[in-house]
């Protein structure tokens, strides 16, 4: 755990503990998240890839990133699946995601915005619900509600946890390696790495 696995340009944390101390907001987009969501996305050559909303561990410091500090950040060794989901599934997804956060009874409430990468959308949690995201474009185009999307999610999700049932529609599933594994030859393969500016998860007033 004490190996050099490389080093950070900035602080990685996630955005529900800012170096482990300050609690942030469950609808928050995550630094770290949207990091490894980037590597998921390109390691397994998905359009898109998703992450659940969590808010464990301690964020990493600008510096030498040991493989015990990464692992504090991916303690699991989830298994990434590949699949395809149409446009429509992917909306519904991000409504979910907005439910889960954003409803009043504690007892839906589970865990935190979903984290992304590949995609962009905007929401308004107040609008009623299934009618609270706005737009949705991948890379510079809209969302296309028919068109099937290759998608990476982790085995939470692709078996439908907090809630994400939409994503067990997905269609030629196949096992694409583990999330922990993956992150950690990416950073290896690169030397040094920064969390991306975080612009992807856009929340409006009205």
């Amino acid at each position: 755990m004490s190996a050099i696995v490389g080093r950070a340009g900035t602080m990685i944390a996630r955005a529900q503990t800012i170096a482990g101390q300050e609690p942030e907001k469950r609808d928050a987009e995550s630094p770290a998240d949207d990091l490894f969501a980037d590597v998921i996305r390109e390691t397994t050559g998905a359009e898109m890839a998703f992450l659940p909303g969590l808010g464990y561990g301690v964020g990493i410091q600008p510096g030498e990133i040991t493989a015990a500090n990464l692992r504090n950040l991916i303690p699991h060794d989830d298994a990434f699946w590949t699949m395809r989901l149409t446009g429509s599934h992917i909306r519904q997804v991000l409504e979910q995601a907005i439910e889960n956060t954003a409803t009043t009874d504690v007892a839906k409430k589970v865990g935190g915005m979903i984290q992304v990468s590949g995609l962009r959308f905007s929401y308004g949690p107040k609008a009623r619900r299934d009618r609270r995201v706005r737009e949705v474009t991948v890379g510079d185009r809209a969302l296309s509600p028919r068109r099937r999307y290759s998608v990476a999610v982790n085995a939470l999700l692709a078996e439908g946890g907090h809630n994400y049932t939409w994503f067990k529609h997905g269609t030629d599933r196949r096992e694409a390696g583990k999330q922990y594994e993956m992150v950690k030859s990416w950073i290896e393969q690169r030397g040094e790495v920064s969390a991306p500016l975080s612009d992807r998860i856009i929340k409006v007033t009205n």
